[in-house]
């Protein structure tokens, strides 16, 4: 949590100081401005100012749009696990106990495995898919005996499998970010504002100014980013649901076996 606080300070103070800078150096060579190209300026600071706010919300939205589809698909991945786990239990409790174990011992390793992973180095854990391929086998091993377990066995095989698609789609959320272009026009445009802030008088208070607009615009760039990495971010996305999987009755009194 400490990393990306200390990047959250850095993106604001290093957009205020840019933006201080360039409005600064702006004004030592701007030539003398009369009253209509102060109103000039102001009207393409506007028309400039309103470009960079909808190429900067556009992108946030995408971003967020991602970050919500990670946190539905993770709530969605356990819920597949509780399916395989109860419908392992309906189709023959004393037989499949070894399964239901490994059912377990993969939401265990999801939680302790791929999460760690993907907050140092944004991939899955290789011990996780271990126990993937282990449970698939032992799904794929049963035999059913009634077109009861014909169907639950059907369901259970079709999970097991949905399992493996949701470990492919959380990975690939990891590296979802904006367009190289997003983070090139948010600085430029940045910069273009506060060089045509250079007719207005090199005051204190207009340098507050423009460092608080450029500081806003590098909070707004950062969250832009910090959601990029739904793992790590200043409000990583946790295994809640596969968490509250493991602390039910059932699976709870499974893993204390294991």
């Amino acid at each position: 949590m400490l990393l990306p606080v200390l990047l959250a300070i850095g993106a604001i103070v290093f957009a205020a100081g840019l933006g201080v800078a360039i409005y600064r150096l702006s004004h030592r060579f701007w030539p003398a401005t009369d009253r209509d190209g102060m109103d000039l300026t102001s009207v393409i600071i506007v028309r400039i100012g309103i470009l960079h706010a909808l190429i900067v919300a556009l992108a946030f939205t995408e971003v967020k749009q991602n970050e919500m589809h990670a946190r539905q698909l993770v709530a969605e991945e356990a819920v597949t696990v509780a399916n395989v786990f109860y419908d392992l239990e309906r189709f023959n409790e004393a037989v499949t106990l070894p399964a239901r174990q490994l059912v377990v011992r993969y939401a265990r390793d999801v939680v302790h495995g791929d999460w760690p992973e993907l907050a140092a180095r944004g991939r899955l854990s290789e011990q996780a898919w271990t126990s993937w391929r282990v449970l698939l086998e032992s799904v794929l091993a049963l035999e059913p005996r009634d077109r009861r377990q014909n169907l639950i066995h059907a369901r259970m095989l079709e999970n097991t499998w949905k399992l493996e698609e949701q470990r492919q789609r959380r990975g690939s959320d990891a590296h979802a970010a904006p367009h190289p272009v997003f983070w090139f026009t948010s600085i430029a445009g940045l910069m273009v504002i506060c060089a045509c802030l250079a007719p207005y008088p090199a005051r204190r208070s207009t340098e507050l100014l423009v460092a608080a607009f450029s500081g806003f615009t590098g909070v707004v760039v950062y969250f832009a980013y910090d959601v990029t990495t739904p793992f790590n971010g200043l409000w990583p996305l946790t295994p809640a649901g596969l968490l509250d999987f493991l602390q039910q009755a059932r699976p709870a009194a499974v893993l204390a076996g294991l």
